[in-house]
């Protein structure tokens, strides 16, 4: 039990550490957010494509690359792989901000019950029917939420093609959010066998 509770309190400030740490980072998107949204009201004012996007481009033809001379004096041959812009999004891509939403919302309880989790089985109670509602709820609306992100970008990606011309470069697609699907199904089993171990110490406990 004392192993337990060690690894309960270990994960309490894994996850407090993790925020302290991309604080930084999540104030400098958050910074970038907010000049883009200043900029993408004007630009909704005079009716112009509002929504920026970080579009991937290849170049059509091996000319429109550069080369350029390193530190080691080699010439070293580059093109430009990324590059921002603004498109206007669809009805359907304006709608799918309403589920991100409520899911993100979801997602940001699901992690306050997870902490309430851990605490809780820091203090040795562990197998327990709210430590199993408390970790599935975080699990599986984390899960929503990537959902809706992954549809999400699906649209404005189908926009930027429809609406995106670079002279000389071919549209591949737009820089996404990335997310393991091999992570989430390794949570979601490790939260159903922690659910079933709960229910047989159950079992036990009535046949004692």
């Amino acid at each position: 039990m004392k192993q337990i509770r060690f690894l309960g309190i270990l994960a309490i400030l894994a996850f407090i550490l993790e925020f302290v740490f991309s604080f930084q980072s999540a104030f400098s998107d958050f910074e970038e957010g907010l000049k883009d949204g200043m900029q993408r009201t004007e630009m909704e004012k005079k009716d112009r494509p509002s929504y920026m996007v970080k579009v991937n481009i290849t170049p059509k033809d091996i000319k429109n690359k550069d080369a350029y001379i390193d530190s080691y004096n080699r010439n070293v041959t580059n093109t430009i792989s990324q590059v921002r812009t603004y498109i206007k999004p669809s009805l359907a891509s304006d709608l799918i901000n309403v589920p991100v939403v409520i899911s993100l919302l979801a997602s940001i309880y699901g992690f306050y019950l997870l902490i309430r989790a851990f605490i809780s089985i820091s203090k040795r109670d562990v197998f327990t029917k709210k430590n199993v509602w408390h970790i599935r709820f975080s699990c599986y609306s984390s899960i929503i939420w990537n959902l809706t992100i992954f549809v999400q970008q699906l649209m404005i990606e189908r926009d930027a093609l429809n609406q995106v011309i670079i002279p000389g470069y071919n549209i591949t697609g737009i820089s996404t959010y990335e997310f393991s699907w091999t992570y989430m199904a390794i949570f979601v089993l490790l939260t159903e066998i922690f659910a079933v171990s709960v229910k047989i110490k159950e079992e036990q406990d009535l046949t004692i």
